[in-house]
């Protein structure tokens, strides 16, 4: 089944969350205060099965009210979809509009508007209300779904169901062979179980018994048992919102925006390159959201449109990720795309000589970065350094197995080390491949045609669909590779 993740957003009191619970059944406020007071404060979470489509709708409840603008936010990441709900009475207020600058800031483009409160109103003015909100969204190039609503109108619950449905059957899903994230929300204790790790799965899948890595802390741990939606599951994919057991972890040093990897799969950095939709100020300080996670940064420009991001701390971005960029009052502004996730040359002058290899051939861009960090990288300096030597001879042959270098004498802080270094590369959870012989593979791929599927890689390559997969993998990772179905395409060939 495949799961895609809606976010239902609007004006504080317009109806999100009593929409929510009558399509699902699920009262999205779970916290005491917000039942005390009637109002949404933190993220609500509910879910949709369409099994005749083979389809899970995984939606989120925002807070509707300015002052949780940030938890709205941080809901919003990853969504697929924005459910954008106006009163019938009061119309498209201060929420509305921020809440679809976030959605479009962070790539969403499909939008199901709904109408509230449509007893409570005559005719001529739903009506109106419609026609306004059809004119503010095709203003925003958008070309959206209008419906109505009313709690007491089973017609309207059926109605809005189906559109959903039908809007999660065309959006794209979240991408499976993709490396781990999970976007966390929240971490607790429970009696009998210890600490459960809340989060949105965005990118990958995830087993009962693998062992993963919580950023930018660094904690590692077992995964002991998985949830979806008070469920247990032994396999957990992209698209849903999980509960992890991880018992070693201590719930107190986990914080909303923080994420779930895999070892191996992300790289960690203070500097991002990043192209953005709205122009900054050079030397201005901005906070940006990455996933769930806000961050402040300074702002340098190299280039129209392109900055380096100085992040006050570490993050862990993809090339390609949207994130979005607010301004010195906290209220977002516009989006941006990541260029570079790790950047190793913060040169202005580096950084606008190669732009168009930034922008069209990422890999260009990065084989000029090299130089300036092979300076400083000597085997000599490195531990151990007969390990070090034998790693990267057998790994300039051919792909080993993690454990078939560790029989052959290599330890495991020389291949840590060595892929902190990028001297060898790790494609998926156990496949160590030098980086000479990985830009060999990528040349002869880029030869091989405009798209590149598994078949024509095996033939390419003469290997096993068990390195080509995860090889892809690492070329969609880099951002040199974007996935189309069963098909990639070169990014810099576009």
């Amino acid at each position: 089944m495949r799961h895609i993740l809606f976010a239902t957003g609007g004006h504080v009191d317009h109806g999100k969350t009593t929409l929510i619970k009558t399509i699902t059944g699920k009262d999205t406020d779970r916290l005491p205060e917000e039942k005390k007071r009637g109002l949404s404060i933190d993220i609500g979470f509910a879910y949709i099965d369409f099994p005749e489509k083979g389809i899970c709708a995984e939606i989120i409840d925002l807070p509707g009210h300015e002052r949780f603008i940030k938890n709205a936010i941080a809901g919003m990441a990853g969504a697929r979809a924005l459910i954008l709900v106006i009163d019938a009475l009061e119309g498209i207020k201060q929420q509305t509009e921020e809440h679809l600058v976030i959605a479009r800031s962070l790539g969403i483009q499909r939008i199901i508007a709904v109408v509230t409160k449509i007893d409570k109103a005559d005719r001529n003015l739903i009506e109106k209300r419609k026609s306004e909100i059809r004119n503010f969204l095709n203003k925003n190039e958008l070309d959206p779904v209008v419906l109505e609503f009313s709690p007491f109108t089973e017609e309207s619950h059926k109605a809005i169901v189906s559109a959903i449905g039908k809007v999660a059957s065309i959006l794209e899903p979240h991408p499976l062979e993709g490396p781990l994230r999970i976007h966390i929300d929240s971490a607790f204790t429970v009696r009998g179980f210890g600490t459960v790790v809340r989060g949105t799965m965005v990118s990958g899948t995830l087993k009962e018994g693998e062992r993963i890595v919580i950023e930018p802390v660094s904690i590692k741990g077992r995964v002991r048992k998985i949830q979806n939606h008070g469920k247990f599951i032994e396999k957990a994919f992209a698209g849903q919102r999980v509960a992890l057991n991880i018992p070693e972890v201590e719930p107190d040093k986990i914080e909303r925006g923080f994420w779930i990897l895999r070892e191996g799969e992300y790289s960690k950095s203070t500097n991002l390159i990043i192209k953005s939709d709205v122009p900054l100020k050079k030397g201005g300080i901005y906070s940006a959201f990455i996933g769930m996670g806000e961050v402040r940064g300074r702002i340098r420009e190299p280039g129209e449109g392109i900055y380096l991001f100085r992040c006050e701390g570490e993050v862990v971005a993809f090339r390609g990720d949207r994130i979005l960029i607010l301004n010195s009052q906290g209220r977002p502004i516009g989006g941006a795309d990541v260029l570079h996730p790790s950047p190793r040359n913060f040169k202005k002058e580096f950084i606008a000589r190669n732009l168009d290899d930034l922008l069209n051939n990422f890999e260009s861009y990065l084989q000029r970065e090299k130089p300036a960090v092979e300076k400083t990288v000597k085997i000599e300096d490195l531990p151990d350094r007969k390990s070090v030597e034998k790693l990267l001879k057998l790994t300039s042959e051919k792909i080993w197995e993690e454990r078939d270098l560790l029989q052959e004498g290599v330890t495991k802080d020389t291949i840590r080390h060595c892929v902190k270094k990028r001297m060898v590369h790790r494609l998926g959870t156990s496949l160590i491949i030098s980086d000479g012989l990985l830009k060999d593979y990528i040349e002869t791929l880029q030869k091989a045609g405009e798209t590149l599927d598994v078949r024509k890689a095996k033939e390419a390559l003469g290997l096993t669909r068990k390195y080509v997969i995860p090889l892809l993998e690492y070329l969609d990772y880099l951002g040199l590779t974007l996935r189309k179905g069963n098909s990639r395409i070169w990014k810099g060939r576009g």
